[in-house]
């Protein structure tokens, strides 16, 4: 079967879970790590036609100037979740990726998430239209300048605001539409 090639666009890019996420897709490219654990790796997937680690591309959304390697090096570093050994052989992938990774949109997402944008996402006053028509150009442009064949997009962003305790139903409350 012809090879194609799987877009993952991660909105929250350089977050915690998608950096950690993306490292390990391109330590498995660069097989700097084992296959222990990874369940379709396992004798009885061997005749499926599944994707390999070069089928994939990556892109995304941050609300952050940052990079993947900084972001790689704190979560090795400071959280010691990674290894900063293994942060270091991927840095000119993860300097690759970040070109596919654009400033998202802080539109409805409370206080918290608001302050750790940069001032240009601040700045900027999108309607819920706009996000709209952004998010579908981005997504067009990375299908078509790396050709996309399918696109998976994740969300893994802390951008929900929180709920007000009023607006949940008490406990025994019956809804109605």
């Amino acid at each position: 079967m012809a090879r194609r090639r799987i877009g993952i666009w991660f909105l929250g890019a350089r977050g915690g879970v998608a950096t950690t996420t993306i490292l390990g897709l391109v330590a498995m490219r660069r097989s700097l790590v084992g296959m222990t654990g990874l369940v379709t790796a396992l004798p009885r997937f061997d005749g499926l036609d599944l994707a390999t680690w070069n089928d994939f591309v990556v892109g995304g959304y941050d609300i952050r100037h940052s990079s993947l390697y900084d972001e790689a090096l704190k979560l090795a570093n400071v959280s010691r979740a990674l290894d900063p050994g293994l942060v270091e052989k991927c840095k000119a992938d993860l300097d690759k990726i970040d070109k596919n990774i654009r400033l998202g949109t802080i539109y409805n997402v409370g206080h918290t998430i608001e302050e750790l944008a940069e001032d240009e996402l601040t700045a900027r006053k999108e309607t819920p239209r706009g996000v709209i028509e952004r998010v579908q150009s981005d997504l067009k442009s990375f299908i078509k300048k790396q050709e996309i064949d399918q696109l998976v997009v994740v969300n893994v962003a802390s951008t929900e605001p929180p709920l007000d305790d009023a607006d949940l139903p008490r406990a025994g409350a019956i809804w109605k539409n």
